[in-house]
């Protein structure tokens, strides 16, 4: 793979309409909305198992998605989505202003 084909072109943290749309209903302010918000992370995006059969299928995700394509996508991959966790965490920061 060159270095083309995984260079991200755009920002994984941009704060769009699908993002703004997730952060809306988050309540409270200050350290109450950044827990609340790391809670709706994990309780909305689903959890696939990573092993074998799904292996590859990761591989061509890993450090690749935006904010708005997991929280589209619903899911990411067990042991494996603490970057596309924080990735998801950032924008809504961003879309909060903190």
């Amino acid at each position: 793979m060159s270095r083309a084909d995984t260079q991200i072109t755009h920002s994984q943290v941009e704060v769009t309409d699908v993002v703004r749309a997730f952060t809306k209903n988050i309540p409270g302010d200050g350290l109450e909305f950044l827990n609340n918000a790391a809670e709706k992370v994990k309780d909305t995006v689903a959890l696939i198992p990573y092993n074998d059969s799904t292996r590859a299928a990761e591989a061509k995700l890993r450090w690749r998605r935006t904010a708005t394509q997991i929280i589209t996508d619903g899911y990411v991959y067990e042991g494996k989505s603490c970057t596309d966790d924080v990735i998801v965490f950032l924008a809504v920061c961003r879309a909060k202003r903190l």
